[in-house]
């Protein structure tokens, strides 16, 4: 009787681990087209000029203009010259980029680039924007493989 117990109780654990896994499972992230991908595309390309302008130039206030409180918050003034030093000291200055994918991923928007810097054509450049008005730049990441090294 009481490995009976004890296997019942061993499966009601791995049943509420389970439970707890499809909680926590991963965002749902949806690929917009059309009318709503040009409608994301609106409001984040000019966003997405400003910061990268301002990045290449050293001017915070250009860098940060759309930022959200907790992006100003993630990535104060003192950031800017620090992330010049990690990303551009090794990838170069920003020159273009081309719209990979829009993506609604929860409560943002993200739009995947595939950028090109002076020192590396393949950089992969995802802004996070926030969904509700004013739509504002909520996360930037650089993934390439010369940022690694």
């Amino acid at each position: 009787m009481n490995r009976n117990r004890i296997l019942i109780i061993s499966l009601l654990a791995l049943l509420s681990i389970f439970a707890l896994a499809a909680c926590t499972a991963a965002p749902k992230v949806e690929t917009l087209e059309g009318a709503d991908r040009d409608a994301v595309l609106a409001f984040s390309e000019p966003m997405a000029d400003n910061l990268l302008e301002g990045m290449n130039a050293g001017d915070y206030a250009a860098f940060s203009k759309d930022f959200t409180p907790d992006m100003l918050k993630a990535m104060p003034e003192s950031s800017l010259a620090g992330m010049k030093t990690s990303v551009t000291a090794k990838i170069g200055a920003y020159v273009s980029r081309e719209v990979s994918a829009v993506q609604k991923v929860d409560q943002y928007y993200r739009v995947v680039y595939k950028a090109k810097f002076e020192q590396d054509d393949a950089v992969q450049l995802l802004l996070t924007f926030t969904q509700s008005e004013p739509h504002q730049v909520a996360g930037l990441f650089f993934t390439s493989d010369k940022l690694k090294q």
